[in-house]
């Protein structure tokens, strides 16, 4: 079986402490608000592997924080105000009907 090449971002692990501690949360509590396992936290913490798209963005709406700040950091922890794409399609379409009838207000 051909070896797994690793790519690792070191700032990408630190960020992702530095978040769920914010959050008061430990590595188990972010594992089930992510739907990951906390051997992949783990892993992403110690800068042993770089999460894919998928666990970005579990991350990101676990910890309320953006994509980008995980992926490349800034100033400070960007709360977002709300993450449409986590919603499925019949909360969007709700929701895009609620928005629909505000605006003709």
């Amino acid at each position: 079986m051909a070896k797994r090449r690793k790519f690792v971002d070191i700032s990408a692990g630190k960020r992702i402490v530095e978040a769920r501690k914010e959050k008061g949360l430990t590595m188990q509590q972010l594992a089930e608000a992510s739907g990951l396992s906390q051997a992949q936290i783990s892993h992403y913490e110690n800068n042993r592997y770089l999460p894919n798209a998928t666990a970005i963005i579990s991350l990101a709406s676990a910890l309320n924080v953006t994509t980008d700040y995980l992926l490349i950091g800034g100033n400070e922890i960007e709360t977002p105000p709300f993450n449409y794409h986590c919603l499925t399609f019949a909360q969007r379409k709700i929701l895009d009907v609620l928005v629909k009838e505000f605006q003709k207000a």
